[in-house]
């Protein structure tokens, strides 16, 4: 029997645990009382090994008494003369003392020597607040227990807690239990006080994780199947708004994915309110179902729906708001009672004789059947008429189900037979037109994206030529002769033209000056921007001051407001054994020293120019000797990817420089072109590549 009734516990929804826990039930008094394994006398329990081998409650034998005393915990506390009562607070049978909203409770449990030192679970479920003691110590708290009803807390979980007994055989479970509230809970008909389980822990875990994946997917089945019809009928309402059953069926959907959310929420219910509150939607949702669900049948065979229809369905959802708010007592045997008359008033709506029988109803009526015959059962199990069968409880909920699916079935047959018909009659008319009118789209179609290509291809096509000279133009017409210095450079413009550029300037006084940038961008506004370098630099060449001629840069390039529009710059300055320079956001520059063999690298961080005003920028005078060679690039070189998307970066730059470095000027370019080149391996150039290559003579 015990089996039995665990497996009823972990499957029931919340309405019918909460009537099996805390409502006035006999049936787990005399259960309890039968368990011939389980010995109960006026003052205590005799606790054998048997009668713990799955669970036990424990409800009985309590000694009671009203108050708040903290010596009432010690398990050597004379409470002989206290009150035997039932742990529940039930409203017919409350404590003879009385209840104040505080009390303690005691059960002396004498326990079988094979128990002591086991590990066990103790379950509960409360209408208020408690502090639970084993042998005096502290065993866990639930809310906050207190004697000032504006002090007490009640509890927000119901985790089971671990406890053993041990190592005495005489052990005294006390209770501290308060509920300030207990009034407002009998008028919600429930009891207001408190049931305790224990069971083994290993027997325990099994249960409860398979209770609670099992109520779960039932969670998941029964709401997420209404919901999918609901957004099913809902778009087809939408397709075809004349079509009003769906809109209605819809709404009826929506509802019964509440009552299965809802009356399948018991597992993660903290709280004897939240069980009142989550039971309460429950009612709310049904007669929100019931309510569409009338005036979705009554449109399927009438062209319309009788006024005394509206006024049923629109009490229907009155009750279903009155029982939210009162879901139990006679107002739920008055509720149901009524639920009952429209499930009535829909079967015989469905099944009366003069019907006019549409095409495909027996469907609807083959659900009817089942519905019919499931919410019978249940009414019966309900008032206790008959005991349910095995586990199987709330049964309406698979009625409610399969009339779901006939439903649909029924309309989506329906509105299919709607559009069958709209596409014969418009198959004519679409067979005579459909060919010529494809045809002509997709001539004109084809010739638009023809032309329009066209010029679009025309388009670029000149403005990257008219970049790619304006950038051409910009360059040296032909290297400076020095008497210090051999000079070389290069410059390879990418398939879509950037904005590399290099330059030079000697004054009268043999002092040279080299520039070499990158602008962002592509196309026209890269080779503007060139031009505008091009034009500063030549201005501005012979001031001594490198950072004070890229400060003028930026203005300038702010004055003429080109937006997100920057240019990278290099510029040195040869004079004297050695050089000055700078940098403003461009690749390092590299040294080859003729006397070591080696490579330095001068990185010197900067902005663009254009892009911050009165940067500060840093400038650095390099000595140099005969042989020495200056390498200057843009990033577009060591940018260069391979098949494997692998850079050619900047640390491969260094080394073969340090093997070209005492080479001849064009040689050096050369050998540097050709590395890019083996490289790449045919891959397409990404960005312009530019180098600018001095040698100090001997």
């Amino acid at each position: 029997m015990n089996k039995i009734l665990l497996i009823i516990f972990l499957t029931l929804p919340p309405t019918a645990i909460l009537s099996l826990l805390l409502h006035s039930q006999d049936s787990i008094d005399s259960d309890q009382h039968r368990n011939n394994t389980l010995t109960i006398s006026d003052d205590r329990i005799f606790l054998s090994a048997k009668s713990i081998e799955e669970y036990l409650f424990l409800q009985d034998s309590w000694r009671y008494h009203p108050g708040d005393d903290p010596r009432w915990a010690d398990p050597a506390y004379d409470d002989s003369d206290w009150e035997i009562t039932n742990t529940l607070l039930r409203k017919n049978n409350l404590p003879k003392s009385g209840w104040n909203g505080i009390g303690w409770y005691r059960l002396h449990i004498t326990v079988d020597s094979l128990l002591l030192n086991k590990p066990f679970i103790i379950d509960k479920w409360q209408g208020g607040p408690s502090e639970v003691y084993l042998n005096g110590t502290l065993l866990f708290s639930s809310g906050t227990v207190s004697g000032i009803p504006e002090s007490e807390m009640h509890p927000h979980e119901r985790t089971p807690k671990t406890f053993s007994f041990g190592p005495d055989t005489d052990n005294v479970i006390a209770v501290r239990y308060s509920n300030h509230s207990w009034q407002h809970t009998f008028d919600t008909g429930f009891n207001a006080g408190f049931l305790f389980t224990i069971a083994d822990v290993d027997w325990y875990v099994i249960h409860r994780t398979d209770s609670v994946r099992r109520i779960t997917i039932l969670q998941i089945f029964f709401t997420a199947i209404p919901l999918s019809l609901a957004l099913l009928h809902i778009l087809l309402f939408l397709y075809y708004p004349p079509y009003k059953e769906n809109l209605f069926y819809s709404i009826s959907m929506l509802g019964f994915a509440g009552i299965t959310f809802f009356a399948f929420y018991d597992e993660h219910i903290t709280t004897a309110n939240q069980q009142i509150v989550y039971g309460s939607f429950v009612y709310f949702f049904r007669g929100l179902t019931l309510a569409f669900l009338t005036m979705t049948l009554y449109y399927l065979h009438r062209s319309h729906i009788p006024r005394y229809i509206y006024l049923v369905a629109a009490i229907t959802i009155a009750i279903g708001i009155w029982g939210y708010f009162h879901p139990f007592g006679w107002r739920e045997d008055m509720t149901n009672i009524f639920m009952g008359l429209v499930i009535g008033l829909l079967i015989y709506e469905m099944f009366r004789p003069k019907l006019e029988q549409a095409k495909g109803l027996w469907i609807v009526k083959a659900g009817f059947v089942i519905l019919f015959i499931t919410v019978g059962y249940q009414y019966l199990v309900t008032y206790n008429i008959i005991y349910p069968i095995g586990s199987i409880v709330e049964t309406y909920i698979y009625g409610a189900l399969a009339l779901s699916a006939s439903m649909t079935v029924y309309l989506s047959r329906k509105f299919g037979h709607i559009n069958r018909n709209l596409e014969v009659q418009l198959e004519q008319v679409r067979e005579l037109s459909e060919k010529t009118l494809k045809q002509e789209r997709q001539a004109k179609e084809r010739e638009i994206e023809r032309r329009l290509l066209e010029a679009d291809n025309r388009r670029k096509t000149k403005e990257l030529e008219d970049a790619r000279n304006l950038q051409i133009s910009m360059l040296p017409k032909e290297v400076p002769k020095h008497p210090g210095f051999d000079i070389a450079v290069y410059m390879k413009t990418a398939t879509e033209v950037g904005g590399d550029y290099y330059d030079f300037h000697t004054d009268e006084n043999g002092i040279l000056r080299v520039a070499i940038g990158d602008a962002t961008g592509h196309g026209m506004k890269a080779g503007m921007m060139v031009a505008v370098a091009k034009s500063l630099f030549h201005q501005l060449a012979e001031e001594r001051d490198i950072t004070g001629i890229f400060h003028k840069f930026t203005e300038s390039i702010k004055m003429l407001k080109f937006e997100q529009l920057y240019m990278g710059m290099t510029l040195a300055r040869f004079e004297n054994g050695s050089m000055t320079v700078s940098a403003a956001g461009m690749p390092p520059v590299y040294i080859y020293r003729k006397s070591s063999g080696k490579v330095e690298e001068i990185r010197i961080k900067g902005m663009p120019l254009g892009s911050f005003s009165k940067f500060p920028y840093e400038q650095r005078i390099i000595p140099l000797s005969a042989g020495d060679t200056v390498l200057f690039m843009t990033d577009g070189f060591p940018e260069i990817f391979n098949e494997k998307r692998e850079l050619f970066d900047y640390h491969r730059v260094r080394m073969l420089y340090s093997e070209i470095g005492n080479e001849h000027p064009k040689y050096i370019i050369k050998d540097l072109v050709r590395e890019g080149e083996k490289w790449s391996n045919g891959r397409t150039q990404d960005d312009d590549i530019t180098f600018v290559v001095i040698k100090v003579k001997n």
